[in-house]
């Protein structure tokens, strides 16, 4: 654990995201919290046996992602990592809006498709950018992933908690009735 957090504020640190001011101010008016004084919000192993890929999401509520690549990539076909900054915080936009301004983003940050080497990091904004594994076609890959947010550690056995369950478990002291 202690390395991922320091794999974590090394990336912060080099990519300046303590001073960076996303334009989601709402959710970082002050920039991005170091790693090695956030939370872990989940952390597990990522196994793709069966799996022929991920669909694109966010790993909203977190700040930042984690991937240690467990497999070297020679060990499977496809499966790659596609990455995009997706800054797009409210559905109330029309479909037309979002796509122009995802288009615009696309041509000033263009995606990024890659295949990590065995034993190294990828470390990443969690809410500004989308990704996905690409279709796999044979072998396996594997990572571990985590996830650190603005709150404490969550406790072990509990999976990306939300917002609303860590301030209820503040105030309950009970994970299993947080409503």
């Amino acid at each position: 654990v202690t390395q991922i957090r320091q794999t974590g504020h090394v990336a912060w640190k080099h990519g300046q995201w303590g001073s960076y001011t996303p334009p989601n101010t709402v959710m970082h008016p002050e920039g991005y919290k170091d790693p090695l004084q956030a939370g872990i919000r989940t952390s597990g192993h990522l196994d793709y046996t069966g799996w022929e890929a991920l669909g694109s999401h966010k790993d909203n509520d977190s700040l930042y992602t984690v991937l240690i690549v467990l497999t070297d990539p020679t060990d499977y076909e496809g499966g790659e990592l596609y990455m995009r900054v997706d800054r797009s915080t409210s559905t109330t936009s029309s479909d037309d809006e979002h796509n122009q301004r995802q288009r615009e983003l696309d041509q000033s940050h263009p995606p990024m498709i890659i295949k990590p080497d065995h034993y190294s990091a990828v470390v990443f904004l969690s809410d500004e950018n989308a990704h996905q594994v690409l279709q796999k076609h044979s072998g396996n890959r594997q990572t571990i992933g985590t996830e650190f947010w603005e709150y404490g550690d969550a406790p072990f056995g509990i999976m990306r908690p939300s917002p609303t369950m860590w301030h209820n478990f503040q105030r309950n002291h009970d994970w299993w009735n947080f409503q």
